[in-house]
């Protein structure tokens, strides 16, 4: 089973990468002049995929709960024996995953300004917006993270001294040092201190993204209906209303197969690779759906298969051409 999850994570970053690239080129270049004001919610949401893709495959981070004891593992592609290394790694990777709970309701926030206020953030206050709020939860989360799961001397004896011992095969085949880990017995309160403080980020990201949703839509629904404006926001709605639920669809039963086997203690390694498999599976799903969301997008990808186009015509564009006429 371990060799076939490794083979599973490098066709999934494979096939990742390749729908970012397609994305990418779709955004810079296929992108519809109306759609132009919301080009950088595309490059934020494309940004954040990007980033934990990367940071994923360079870490290849998973989690291992045995006896009571959660070990946060990063079997990383590199050759390097020393630990701390591998913890920064494993750091930006954490960082980057509680980012994307917070690209959900920045998203939102553009859209309810741009719809609501008619109020266009400027690409350097929303940056500025976007780096800020990241480094309030993530760095967080980031912090938490170092004092429980740094993998000091002590740690690294206990988990080496007693490896051989562990009745899983997936702590059985970690040869190269690992990023960081987390024992019961040394930092049991920090653990779950760390599990709510990631769980408050979500569900506060998730709040606050529905209800930006709701303000957007009970506005955009009434305003300018059948006109290119607002169909351009319905295909916006679509693409961030996909980048706000795959992750919570994901995650959510993958939190609670961890609290599952962490209180519980129903441990098991069907459900330890199911649970990693689960948190890894959104970068791979955002890209393809983007395009597949974006209409200009859809019939340009068509396009490279068929020669026929659909051409809508709207109201404010045929009062136009009579005008001409």
């Amino acid at each position: 089973m371990s060799d076939a999850l490794k083979t599973a994570e490098y066709v999934v970053f494979g096939v990742a990468i390749f729908g970012d690239l397609l994305y990418f080129l779709f955004i810079r270049y296929k992108t519809d002049p109306a759609m132009d004001v919301y080009r950088i919610l595309l490059y934020y949401n494309l940004y954040a995929d990007i980033a934990l893709t990367v940071l994923s495959f360079l870490c290849k981070p998973f989690i291992a709960v045995y006896n009571g004891n959660v070990y946060f593992i990063g079997d990383t592609p590199f050759k390097t024996e020393n630990p701390a290394a591998c913890f920064i790694l494993f750091s930006f990777y954490i960082y980057c995953f509680y980012q994307t709970f917070i690209v959900c309701p920045m998203s939102y926030y553009f859209r309810y300004l741009a719809v609501c206020k008619a109020q266009i953030l400027t690409n350097c206050k929303f940056i500025a917006l976007a780096i800020f709020w990241t480094l309030i939860a993530a760095g967080s989360v980031t912090v938490f993270a170092t004092f429980v799961m740094y993998p000091t001397e002590d740690r690294l004896v206990d988990f080496y001294s007693t490896k051989d011992t562990f009745d899983t095969t997936i702590l059985k085949d970690i040869h190269r040092s690992f990023a960081g880990l987390s024992s019961s017995r040394d930092s049991s309160l920090l653990l779950q201190l760390c599990m709510w403080n990631g769980f408050l980020i979500v569900a506060t990201s998730y709040v606050v993204t529905f209800y930006f949703m709701h303000k957007v839509t009970s506005s955009f629904r009434i305003r300018h209906k059948g006109t290119k404006w607002h169909d351009i926001n319905k295909q916006i709605a679509r693409v961030m209303l996909v980048q706000a639920s795959v992750p919570m669809l994901l995650m959510a039963p993958a939190y609670l197969i961890l609290f599952q086997m962490f209180i519980f203690g129903m441990e098991s390694d069907l459900k330890q690779y199911l649970m990693n498999v689960l948190m890894t599976l959104a970068p791979l799903v955002n890209p393809y759906v983007g395009i597949l969301m974006v209409k200009s997008y859809r019939n340009a990808l068509c396009g490279c298969f068929s020669s026929s186009r659909e051409q809508e015509v709207y109201p404010e564009e045929q009062t136009a051409d009579e005008d001409v006429i």
